[in-house]
C-alpha cells in the first residue's frame, strides 16, 4: 500500500480484508489487460472504508517502488518485465499471474528526508529536487 501523499509502503498490506485484495487484483489485471500493457504497470488505488474502491491512476511504466518491492519479493521485476515487453511468455520465465505468496514477515519503506541537502539547496537557491531515499525494515510476524 503507497500513496502520493504519504510515500509510505507496508508489504504484505496490514489492514485490507480478503475481498478487498480480491477486488484489487480482479481491478489491475482488467485495467492491464484493456490497456494492453506488456510489462510493468503502476496503479494507485483509493480504498474508502475498506468497501468502496477508486482508481487514481494507472501508468503503463515502473514507479520508484518497483525496485524494493523486487527486493523484498525476490522478483526482478525489472527485468521480468523486459524479457515479456520483448515476447517472453510469463510462464516461460517461471511466474505466474496474480499475487506473490506473502511472505512470513512485514516490509516497510518510509522516506528518509535530507534536512541538510534542504538547507544546501536554499542557499543556493536551486530548483533542483531534493532525493529521498528509504529505509526497509522487516519485522517478522506470526503469519506462516
Amino acid at each position: 500500500m503507497s500513496t502520493p501523499a504519504t510515500p509510505l509502503l507496508s508489504t504484505p498490506p496490514y489492514n485490507l480484508n480478503d475481498m478487498m485484495t480480491e477486488k484489487i487484483v480482479d481491478s489491475s489485471r482488467k485495467l492491464a489487460l484493456a490497456l494492453g500493457t506488456k510489462g510493468l504497470v503502476n496503479i494507485q488505488y483509493l480504498i474508502w472504508e475498506n468497501r468502496e474502491l477508486y482508481v487514481i491512476e494507472v501508468n503503463p511504466r515502473a514507479s520508484r517502488t518497483v525496485p524494493y518491492i523486487s527486493k523484498v519479493t525476490g522478483v526482478p521485476m525489472v527485468d521480468v518485465a523486459a524479457r515479456v515487453m520483448l515476447g517472453a511468455p510469463l510462464r516461460s520465465l517461471g511466474y505466474g499471474t496474480g499475487l506473490h505468496p506473502i511472505p512470513p514477515y512485514y516490509a516497510v519503506k518510509v522516506p528518509v528526508f535530507s534536512f541538510e541537502k534542504a538547507r544546501r539547496r536554499q542557499r543556493l537557491s536551486s530548483a533542483r529536487r531534493c532525493s529521498a531515499s528509504a529505509r526497509r525494515c522487516r519485522r517478522r510476524c506470526s503469519r506462516v
